[in-house]
């Protein structure tokens, strides 16, 4: 076999090689995503649906701020607006909770007052350890207990809902 048939077979396995690793990366990138997907719809037709069936419900997102604003745009879309967004603040392990708004993603100058006590909440969101945006613990963080509040992980979600609001999560997913 001379030097071009061996190089260009070399180029063969190596290329069949590299394309068989990253088609093992797609497949674990593509099932995580399919994971997630399925959590997030099922998270959001959860929500809609506590919202119309409990129509003083509050829910408190604790997710990235896009995540937050779409649990509320899918309210808004069935008239529902009771989603609020929960900021930490890293350096004094506080927190500040304010309503999703529109027209100004966070308005502070709303005519809402900020819903700064926890036990407002009905329903709470949060990342679970199964997600890559994970960064703490809402149960640690907030200071949740079992005998306030139920949790359902839902995708990479977890969900915790006040047990005396009268909400079954298991109702709703």
């Amino acid at each position: 076999m001379e030097i071009g048939k061996k190089r260009l077979w070399a180029y063969y396995v190596a290329m069949t090689l590299m394309l068989l690793a990253h088609g093992r990366g797609m497949l674990i990138e593509g099932n995580y995503y399919k994971h997630r997907g399925i959590g997030t719809t099922n998270m959001l037709a959860a929500m809609r649906d506590i919202s119309s069936d409990h129509s003083d419900a509050k829910i408190l997102s604790c997710l990235y701020y896009e995540s937050g604003y779409t649990i509320y745009a899918n309210n808004l879309l069935y008239d529902l607006d009771n989603v609020y967004e929960m900021s930490p603040i890293w350096q004094d392990g506080t927190y500040e909770i304010h309503p999703i708004e529109y027209h100004h993603y966070i308005d502070f100058s709303s005519d809402q007052p900020p819903a700064d006590k926890l036990e407002d909440f009905d329903v709470i969101v949060a990342y679970n350890q199964k997600d890559r945006h994970w960064e703490y613990h809402a149960y640690e963080y907030l200071g949740l207990t079992d005998a306030e509040y139920e949790s359902t992980d839902c995708g990479t979600f977890t969900i915790y809902a006040r047990r005396d609001a009268g909400i079954d999560l298991q109702d709703y997913l």
